[in-house]
């Protein structure tokens, strides 16, 4: 049983606007607006007692890639990249290449706080989350590696050890990102 009066009643509804202007919509650079509008009569129930008509109304929208490569996969990727570049320094000047990869890395963390404020947020991790997650920490391993590096000579009194695990830590990285990069 209803009580009181109805807010308001939907005769006609094969004669509402069923198309929207898609040129007025903010952000149209990330995403595609299509014109035709779904337009559904229901009910909403806010308490158990009363029932109100509703006006549901929905539109597509299809997201554009390349928005999101060009700003988001492509300077992450530059960043992972760039973070490779810290086994550049001598493996003997940890400072050096713990001050590198820290900065790419809080360069990257800042960024990713940035992409966050541009992307639709969700309640699932997408794709693009996890390519963000695995760049992130992947530039995350280069700072403990530096700091191992460095110490192993003292652990173990040879300057070979250190050599041969700088060499073999970024191609250990790029394995692990194209195979985080394939299971995707």
């Amino acid at each position: 049983p209803r009580e009181g009066s109805v807010p308001g009643r939907y005769a006609n509804l094969h004669l509402a606007a069923t198309a929207v202007g898609c040129n007025t919509v903010a952000m149209a650079n990330l995403g595609t607006l299509y014109p035709k509008l779904l337009v559904e009569r229901s009910t909403v129930e806010p308490r158990p007692v009363r029932t109100y008509p509703a006006l549901s109304v929905s539109a597509l929208v299809a997201r554009k890639p390349t928005a999101y490569a060009t700003h988001v996969l492509l300077p992450m990727s530059s960043l992972t990249a760039l973070s490779l570049l810290s086994f550049v320094y001598d493996e003997r000047d940890a400072a050096s290449r713990m001050t590198y990869s820290s900065t790419i890395l809080l360069t990257s963390a800042t960024y990713k706080l940035f992409v966050a404020t541009t992307i639709p947020a969700v309640a699932y991790v997408t794709l693009l989350d996890k390519y963000l997650i695995v760049c992130y920490m992947l530039m995350a391993f280069a700072v403990p590696e530096a700091a191992m590096v460095s110490l192993v000579p003292r652990w173990t009194g040879s300057d070979a050890v250190p050599a041969r695990l700088d060499c073999a830590f970024p191609a250990l990285l790029g394995a692990v990102f194209v195979a985080a990069l394939w299971h995707m």
